[in-house]
C-alpha cells in the first residue's frame, strides 16, 4: 500500500498539471482568467496600487473581469493589400484573449490569455497584462460601436494587432470594420470606424 501511495505522489511530482487518474483538465479562458486575476494581479496590486492604475489597495479588492476580446493579427504584412483582395483572408487568429480588468466600471489595465496548443480548446495560459492605455482605448471603441451599430454583440467585437496599429474590429452587413486606438497623422482618427479595405490600402 505505502508502494502505491509513493507511486501517486512521485507522479503528481513530475506531472502536476495532469489528473492522476485522466486526461489534462481543460478550464475555459474565463476561468483560467479568473484564476490569474485572483492569485496574480489583485495581489501585486495590492502591494503597490499604482501597478494595476490604482489609489489604493481597497480598490484593487474590487476588481473584476470584463468581457473578452479574441485576439487576431494580420497575416503577411509585407504583401501589398490590392483592391479585391478578401481582406478576411489577411486576418488571422492569434489564439488569444485580453479581458479589461474593471473597478467600479472603470478599465483599468488588460490581462491576456494565450493557448498553448494554438487552438480554440486546450490549456490557457497568462501570457501578459498591464498595456492600460491600449485596452481603455479598445474598451471605449467597443461601448460606442455598440451604442451605433444595431444587433452587433459585445464579444463580436475583437483586437487586431498589426505591425503598424492596434484596432478594434467588428463586422456589420458582411463588411469588416476597423476602429483605430490612436491618431494616425495623415489620414485616421482614433475612435472612428472605418472600412478594413480603407486601412489596408493606405498601410501595405
Amino acid at each position: 500500500m505505502r508502494c502505491i501511495v509513493s507511486i501517486v505522489v512521485l507522479f503528481m511530482m513530475f506531472f502536476p498539471c495532469l489528473e492522476v487518474f485522466g486526461a489534462d483538465k481543460v478550464s475555459s479562458p474565463d476561468e483560467i482568467a479568473q484564476e490569474k486575476l485572483t492569485a496574480v494581479i489583485v495581489p501585486v496590486g495590492e502591494r503597490d496600487p499604482s501597478l494595476v492604475d490604482c489609489k489604493t489597495s481597497k480598490e484593487v479588492g474590487a476588481a473584476k473581469l470584463g468581457e473578452s476580446f479574441k485576439v487576431f493579427f494580420v497575416d503577411s504584412p509585407d504583401r501589398n493589400y490590392k483592391p479585391g483582395v478578401k481582406v478576411n483572408d489577411l486576418i488571422v487568429s492569434d489564439f488569444a484573449r485580453r479581458y479589461p480588468v474593471l473597478i467600479n466600471d472603470r478599465v483599468c489595465i488588460s490581462l491576456q490569455l494565450k493557448n498553448k496548443g494554438w487552438k480554440e480548446e486546450g490549456q490557457w495560459y497568462l501570457s501578459s497584462w498591464g498595456e492600460k492605455e491600449i485596452i481603455k482605448a479598445l474598451e471605449a471603441a467597443r461601448r460606442d460601436v455598440l451604442k451605433k451599430v444595431s444587433n452587433l454583440k459585445s464579444d463580436e467585437c475583437f483586437l487586431l494587432t498589426s505591425p503598424v496599429d492596434d484596432y478594434m474590429g467588428y463586422w456589420s452587413n458582411n463588411q469588416l470594420y476597423l476602429v483605430p486606438l490612436v491618431n494616425d497623422i495623415d489620414h485616421f482618427k482614433a475612435g472612428t470606424a472605418y472600412r478594413a479595405e480603407e486601412i489596408f490600402n493606405h498601410i501595405y
